[in-house]
């Protein structure tokens, strides 16, 4: 959405009115129907609704059943792990929750939107390394671009390859929670 250049990935931040045209161009109808609604939600703020939208970047954690994980911890079990090239941003899910509480009883962020991410970037390489650890499989370590990997995905799950190396603000979850430390070591 809402993008500048910041070193050699893209760096996207909430954009200063939500959603409004002349920030965004949502390419698809996803995104497209995600930003109508949203506008939906604004404009009843304007009528008396307290709301915060909130988007989380990738979430990982407890009870992640993602098409992409699930995808991704078939191919473990039988002993490929995947080293897929590529970072993203993601948050833990306890961290997701925290922030969600927050938000609910914060004046501070009554009728805003923003994104909930962890300030550190992920290889994607790394989920599939400590899926193999968690669940003890040695199997054969396959390095692989995100295209390659892409053939392998449910269709849902092929479009969010457009988000790897791209880097989400993370100042309002800074704000809200403090620096978290990275959880992607924790089983799950």
């Amino acid at each position: 959405m809402h993008q500048q250049q910041q070193e050699d990935s893209r760096f996207i931040s909430e954009e200063p009115v939500h959603c409004d045209f002349s920030y965004v161009s949502p390419r698809t109808d996803y995104e497209r129907s995600k930003c109508d609604g949203e506008r939906t939600i604004k404009e009843l703020g304007n009528e008396g609704l307290n709301y915060v939208i909130v988007r989380p970047a990738l979430v990982y954690g407890y009870y992640n059943d993602h098409n992409e994980f699930l995808s991704l911890y078939r191919l473990v079990r039988i002993g490929l792990i995947p080293q897929i090239s590529g970072l993203v941003n993601a948050i833990y899910v306890g961290y997701l929750v925290k922030e969600l509480e927050r938000l609910a009883v914060s004046e501070e962020y009554r009728n805003t939107f923003l994104y909930a991410t962890e300030c550190s970037m992920y290889s994607l390489g790394e989920f599939a390394r400590l899926m193999a650890e968690y669940l003890n499989i040695n199997g054969i370590r396959i390095p692989l671009p995100p295209g390659i990997v892409s053939l392998f995905l449910p269709s849902g799950a092929r479009s969010l390859l457009k988000y790897v190396n791209v880097q989400y603000d993370c100042g309002s979850t800074r704000r809200v929670l403090g620096d978290v430390e990275p959880a992607i070591g924790v089983g799950g």
